[in-house]
């Protein structure tokens, strides 16, 4: 019968891409293993990323899992291997974020807008970039509970009790206020990357 037809050539894929992707996480994790983080030398797998050196062209790891492994052999070619601390300090670096005069070029462009709708929508985006600044100003003062890091490019909130935990903080500028933020903040300590995927990997 056609069905039965068909239900066994989708047994026979879900079972194909069940394979590959077993064979080429495995592979992937090794590979990681082997050789480390390329700026500080990070071996643990756990907190290791392939970091594209040209953006052109690019593929997802996450989706080529599903593919034959030589798909994935090709993809490394095109990378390095780098820690969540390096990779995060490294994309930081690059969008070269000044919250500070960021601020005072949409304070600047909001005098040139006449629509009102445009005005509001200017005056949102201002006030989240402010809510956005407060947060990073406070992982300046801090470092990692665990390792120390300080670089704030690599620092995050994690929350001490997830049953207690609202929204992801990265969520926060675009949603809520000020005093919400304050009080979501004092839920969290300060980790880098690399603590936070061990930590959470361990539970």
């Amino acid at each position: 019968m056609p069905y039965k037809n068909l239900q066994e050539g989708r047994e026979k894929t879900l079972a194909r891409l069940k394979k590959y992707k077993k064979v080429g996480l495995k592979f992937i994790n090794r590979y990681k293993n082997f050789y480390g983080c390329k700026f500080c030398g990070e071996k643990n797998f756990i907190c290791l990323d392939f970091h594209h050196i040209n953006k052109k062209n690019k593929r997802s790891f996450k989706l080529l899992r599903k593919y034959p492994l030589k798909h994935i052999k090709e993809e490394i070619k095109k990378c390095i291997i780098l820690c969540r601390n390096c990779h995060n300090k490294l994309h930081y670096e690059e969008r070269n974020i000044n919250y500070k005069l960021k601020i005072e070029k949409l304070k600047k462009k909001l005098f040139t807008l006449i629509s009102l709708k445009e005005k509001k929508n200017l005056k949102r985006r201002i006030e989240r970039t402010k809510k956005a600044a407060y947060i990073n100003s406070l992982k300046s003062k801090n470092k990692c509970k665990i390792c120390g890091e300080k670089n704030i490019g690599c620092l995050l909130f994690h929350h001490l009790d997830p049953l207690k935990k609202r929204i992801s903080i990265e969520y926060l500028p675009t949603h809520f206020g000020i005093k919400t933020i304050k009080e979501e903040l004092k839920k969290c300590i300060v980790l880098c990357q690399n603590c936070h995927t061990k930590l959470h990997n361990k539970k």
